[in-house]
C-alpha cells in the first residue's frame, strides 16, 4: 500500500516548496533533493500543459472562424440587404424574442461596435420575467462562439489577470448585475478606458524574492449585464451604459404568450430547427465587418440633449457613437 498525506501549498513558491519537499521526503523515507526534483519536474509539465491548452484554443478559434467563399458571399448580401434592420427582427422573432424592435436593432449595434475602437457597454433593465434574459440570450446567440466570453461571476480582480489579449474585440457578458459587483470598478475602467492595467507584488520561485510584476488587458470590449432595478450600480458606473428597456406591458404580454404557443405548432418547430442556420449566418456576418471612419452629417442639429449635469455629456456621446455604426 502506497503512502499519502493531504498538504496545502503553492509549489510556484520557493520556501513553500522546499518544505513541502522536507515534509513529503519524511512521510516518504527517500531523499529531500529526490521530491525536489519531482516537483521541479511537475511544474515543467504543468506550465507546458498550460501552454499548450492555450495554442489548442486559439486554433480551434481560428478553425471555427474559417468561412468558404460561398459562406462569404452569403454573409455580405445579407449585410447589403436594404431591409437589413428588418431582417435583424424577424431573425430575432425566429429565435424566440418577439417585438421590441428598437432594443433589439440598439443591443445588435451595440455588440457590433466591439469592432471599434470606442465600443458601447450595454445594461438591460426589466423586472423579473419581462425577456430581458431572454434578449441577452439571443444577442450571445449571433455573436461568434470566439467573439463571445459569457460568465456567471466575476470576482474583484479576475479581469486583470486575464491574457493581455483575451478580451479585444469581443463581447463580455455577464448573467446578472448582483454576479458583477464585486468588480464594479474593473468593469466601469474597462468600459471608458478600454484597457486595465495593475502592478502586482509576485515572489519569484527560483529565488524567492519578492519583485514587481505589470498586468495590462487590452479591449475594445462590448460589456453587456441584465439587472431587475434601474439603480443597479451607483451612478458613475450606469452613466458608462447605454441602458436598455424591455416591453412590459399587457399587449407586449399577448404577443410574448402568443409567441409561446406558436413555438409548438408546427410551423414554430421548422422554425426552430431552421435557427441554427440563422445564427451560422449572423456569424459569419459579423465576422466581415471592419471598421470604418463614418461622417454624420446631421450631428450639428443633435441639440436637443438637456445640460443640466455632467451625465448628460457621456449619455450624448453614447448616442453620437451608435448613431454613426
Amino acid at each position: 500500500m502506497g503512502i499519502s498525506f493531504t498538504w496545502t501549498r503553492s509549489i510556484f513558491i520557493r520556501q513553500e516548496r522546499g518544505r513541502t519537499s522536507q515534509i513529503a521526503a519524511k512521510h516518504c523515507r527517500v531523499n529531500e533533493s529526490v521530491i525536489n526534483a519531482d516537483l521541479l519536474s511537475l511544474i515543467e509539465t504543468l506550465e507546458a500543459e498550460r501552454l499548450s491548452m492555450r495554442k489548442t484554443s486559439t486554433n480551434e478559434a481560428e478553425s471555427t472562424a474559417a468561412m468558404t467563399e460561398a459562406e462569404k458571399r452569403e454573409a455580405i448580401a445579407f449585410l447589403k440587404d436594404e431591409k437589413l434592420c428588418e431582417r435583424i427582427v424577424e431573425d430575432f422573432r425566429r429565435c424566440g424574442l418577439v417585438g421590441e424592435r428598437s432594443t433589439v436593432l440598439t443591443a445588435y449595434l451595440g455588440s457590433i461596435s466591439r469592432k471599434l475602437t470606442e465600443p458601447l457597454a450595454l445594461l438591460i433593465v426589466a423586472r423579473s420575467g419581462a425577456g430581458k434574459s431572454a434578449l441577452q440570450d439571443a444577442l450571445c446567440a449571433f455573436v461568434p462562439p470566439e467573439e463571445l466570453v459569457r460568465v456567471t461571476r466575476l470576482t474583484g480582480q479576475a479581469l486583470f489577470y486575464k491574457d493581455p489579449y483575451s478580451l479585444q474585440r469581443k463581447m463580455l457578458v455577464i448573467a446578472e448585475d448582483e454576479g458583477a459587483m464585486q468588480a464594479v470598478y474593473s468593469l466601469r475602467t474597462l468600459a471608458s478606458d478600454q484597457r486595465l492595467s495593475i502592478a502586482a507584488t509576485r515572489t519569484d520561485p527560483a529565488t524567492g524574492k519578492l519583485s514587481t510584476e505589470h498586468y495590462e488587458v487590452f479591449g475594445p470590449v462590448v460589456i453587456v449585464i441584465t439587472t431587475t432595478s434601474a439603480e443597479a450600480f451607483d451612478e458613475e458606473t450606469r452613466s458608462r451604459f447605454v441602458q436598455l428597456s424591455m416591453n412590459e406591458s399587457i399587449e407586449q404580454t399577448r404577443i410574448i404568450l402568443s409567441q409561446q404557443r406558436h413555438q409548438h405548432s408546427l410551423s414554430g418547430v421548422l422554425e426552430k430547427a431552421e435557427s441554427e442556420e440563422i445564427k451560422r449566418l449572423h456569424h459569419h456576418a459579423q465576422r466581415m465587418l471592419k471598421p470604418l471612419a463614418v461622417v454624420n452629417p446631421f450631428v450639428e442639429h443633435l441639440t436637443y440633449f438637456p445640460a443640466k449635469d455632467s451625465s448628460t455629456a457621456e449619455s450624448k456621446e453614447s448616442i453620437s457613437r451608435l448613431s454613426t455604426r
